[in-house]
């Protein structure tokens, strides 16, 4: 879409001359996929009237793209030297879990000679529910606790939900609870709770140890 701009300047081109700029744009692609891409053209309507507006407005954006792109890979860069100095480095063995988010998480936690155990970490981010308690009233499933740390939970959360996208094995801890008929708070929650404890572990041990939800420490060094 950027280099040729319309369906039919791609029919133009030979394919290995399509090849060879996105070569030179630093792209490796397979010819299968440009010969996808050039059956859809052969059967592309007409362009949109305006086509021409939204192709130079697309390009703009994607130029801001690559701009804000460059500044992100340099500022994980730094991230990633103060990260290496910690333990906290070791989390990113973890699928899901990036530069961003280790470091996020543990510049809340702190050091982490500071909990004795993982549930410390959980308390001080509030991860359990509030309870109302009055004569023989018992609600112990009330939203989650106020009056915490809400950085250190919002950190939490994040590393959460990034989790359930990207690691298979929490990927299917949580469907298998929705089916059980969890509510999403709760999975999320004790999703969090389980990854605390799992970091927990690793970060005072400062090692990687075995658990289905880890790839080795090929992510660490990379």
């Amino acid at each position: 879409a950027e280099l040729y701009g319309s369906a039919k300047r791609l029919l133009s081109a030979d394919v290995e001359a399509i090849r060879e700029r996105l070569r030179d744009k630093g792209m490796r692609i397979m010819r299968p996929t440009i010969n996808r891409v050039l059956a859809w053209a052969a059967d592309a309507p007409s362009p949109d009237p305006g086509g021409a507006l939204n192709r130079r407005i697309w390009r703009d954006n994607l130029r801001m793209i690559e701009h804000h792109s460059r500044d992100i890979t340099r500022y994980e860069r730094q991230l990633t030297g103060y990260l290496v100095q910690t333990p906290f480095v070791l989390l990113l063995s973890i699928p899901g879990i990036n530069v961003v988010s280790a470091s996020g998480y543990g510049s809340e936690v702190g050091p982490i000679t500071n909990y004795i155990k993982p549930s410390h970490i959980n308390g001080r981010a509030g991860l359990f529910p509030s309870r109302y308690q009055s004569d023989e009233t018992d609600c112990a499933d009330g939203p989650m606790v106020g009056g915490r740390n809400a950085r250190l939970r919002d950190a939490v959360m994040e590393v959460t939900m990034n989790l359930i996208l990207h690691n298979d094995y929490f990927q299917g801890w949580s469907a298998l609870r929705d089916k059980r008929g969890w509510s999403t708070k709760r999975i999320r929650v004790a999703m969090a709770n389980r990854f605390n404890r799992i970091a927990y572990h690793m970060v005072a041990g400062q090692m990687l140890f075995d658990h289905p939800c880890l790839k080795k420490r090929h992510p660490v060094l990379k």
